[in-house]
């Protein structure tokens, strides 16, 4: 499928649509404590849950680890899961800069009733149109009180590829809402690294299911290219942690 048509695209709002409620809690977001003001949060990054080889786990991109790192108080980290608020602070995060991906595993209290992708087996295939989860920081500020997110999923179009990356071609006018409403406008994406690329598959029988194509790490603006790293190497990546039990 291309996304150059407008029937296209109509119908992969509509796909969207129907397995948005399906995938929506395992996008999260990383917030840390404003710089100047006291109970405002800032959110630096995206992130989501797998399970692998029946582990749960929270991935994001190694640069908002780092980011995390560098700020003036790194000493509390929040993200929500299922509509809750999660205090992560502490989290040990498994790094490979390289990939720049980044993991954590849920603990054995919080993996009850929490939705997460299966990533099981090593056979991943590319899919022409995919859709970019995340929280663009611009559009998420968490008060004191203040639950609400605002997740964005962008339709993409799949551009090229080497061994570890994937890009694709992206049109910020065509961002969905996590309510489904066309956001329509230019947003910045910073803030939607770490989050998740979701390919769209329809069966002879018409029903819709996504898999996970790979991981946010990056942009390139002046050609307007989103870029992931592949679901293969997160695999590879998570494999290796469990079979040095750094995790």
């Amino acid at each position: 499928m291309n996304l150059q048509g407008n029937e296209a695209y109509e119908n992969h709002l509509k796909n969207i649509a129907i397995c948005r409620n399906k995938f929506i809690d395992i996008v999260v977001p990383f917030y840390v404590p404003h710089n100047n003001i006291v109970g405002s949060f800032d959110c630096l990054g995206s992130g989501f849950i797998i399970q692998r080889s029946g582990h749960p786990f929270i991935i994001t991109a190694a640069h908002v680890i780092r980011d995390v790192a560098k700020r003036q108080d790194s000493s509390r980290m929040l993200t929500i899961i299922n509509g809750e608020e999660l205090d992560i602070t502490g989290s040990l995060f498994v790094v490979n800069d390289k990939l720049d991906l980044a993991v954590t595993a849920l603990e054995n209290n919080n993996r009850s009733n929490i939705k997460s992708i299966i990533v099981d087996g090593d056979d991943f295939g590319i899919q022409e149109t995919v859709v970019a989860y995340g929280f663009p920081a611009t559009s998420n500020k968490l008060g004191k009180f203040n639950l609400k997110r605002h997740l964005l999923m962008l339709a993409i179009d799949f551009s090229h590829q080497d061994d570890a990356g994937i890009f694709y071609n992206y049109n910020k006018k065509k961002i969905i809402t996590e309510s489904g409403e066309n956001k329509g406008t230019g947003q910045d994406l910073h803030g939607m690294s770490g989050g998740p690329i979701l390919s769209i598959h329809q069966d002879v029988g018409h029903n819709i299911t996504m898999s996970l194509a790979g991981i946010i790490t990056g942009q390139d603006p002046q050609n307007k290219l989103l870029i992931a790293t592949r679901v293969h190497k997160l695999a590879e990546f998570i494999d290796r942690a469990l079979s040095a039990e750094n995790i």
